[in-house]
């Protein structure tokens, strides 16, 4: 699993001059991005059209994984002012959108947006995105190529430490991804990506399911805004699996449920959930 958010800049600079706008960009700055997408709309004037505006609501939409309306709305700042951190924007959430509708056409316009960006600027933060939208396109070796460019640029970029390691875990690297998944602790102790995936490389590449457990379930604790769940839901499903295999067979229905409470459909989820009744019914 590759969990990582890959919007990592919003935008450069908050205008001197909010007029209409002072609310929404309060909001934006803290990341209320429900509320602030609520006032933006609210001020914004059709007849006057702003990029800068537009952007901040294509990025609210993003936040709140409306990416099919992020889509539309960044491509009409696009039409007013093409500028890189704008196609930046774009290209994250034309990632997203891929994975979201199982799009590799949408993941190969994304690859392209960055290339076109990273000809300009060369940033370790665009490398790892860059690096994100190769991992997703199955490049892996690229990807982790990209992801220790971007941090030999930035040390301290938390993100692609975590990138990087789970690049290292789908080439066999495990022990390499641990010091990675560590190492993106050391620089931001809040990214519960990192916590999550370290706990999951535990349990599944080392087979210890007891202390994967630990960081697994540590992880959801760390989650104060619920979003965690939303962008990956399957974070349930390996925890429940975790469960399944120390004979905790509960705590894997409650985990199983959980996961099925978001993807009512998955097909995992679904199978996961006749496995462990199997399993229950036939130790009753």
């Amino acid at each position: 699993m590759h969990f990582t958010n890959p919007l990592q800049y919003l935008l450069y600079h908050l205008p001197e001059k909010k007029g209409n706008y002072d609310e929404a960009w309060k909001l934006f700055s803290n990341e209320e991005f429900e509320n602030s997408l609520v006032q933006f709309k609210l001020a914004y004037d059709m007849q006057n059209p702003d990029v800068l505006i537009l952007q901040a609501i294509a990025i609210c939409e993003y936040q709140l994984f409306k990416y099919r309306e992020a889509l539309i709305t960044i491509n009409k700042a696009l039409e007013l002012q093409d500028e890189p951190v704008i196609l930046q924007t774009k290209a994250s959430i034309l990632t997203e959108l891929s994975k979201k509708d199982k799009d590799e056409k949408l993941m190969l316009i994304a690859k392209s947006l960055y290339e076109k960006i990273l000809i300009g600027d060369r940033n370790s933060t665009i490398l790892c995105n860059y690096g994100n939208c190769l991992y997703n396109l199955k490049n892996i070796n690229d990807a982790i190529r990209i992801y220790e460019e971007a941090l030999g640029l930035n040390p301290n970029n938390a993100e692609a430490w975590n990138c990087l390691g789970n690049a290292y875990n789908e080439v066999g690297l495990s022990q390499n991804a641990i010091k990675c998944f560590d190492n993106a602790q050391l620089v931001n102790p809040e990214l519960m990506q990192a916590v999550f995936n370290k706990g999951q490389t535990i349990y599944t590449k080392f087979r210890n399911p007891i202390l994967g457990l630990e960081f697994m379930l540590h992880a959801t604790h760390m989650d104060k805004s619920n979003t965690f769940e939303l962008e990956f839901p399957y974070i349930y499903f390996w925890i429940s699996e975790a469960f399944l295999e120390v004979g905790d067979f509960q705590n894997a229905l409650q985990m199983n449920s959980k996961g099925l409470e978001i993807y009512p459909s998955d097909i995992c989820f679904n199978k996961q959930r006749d496995r462990i009744q199997q399993v229950i019914n036939w130790c009753s």
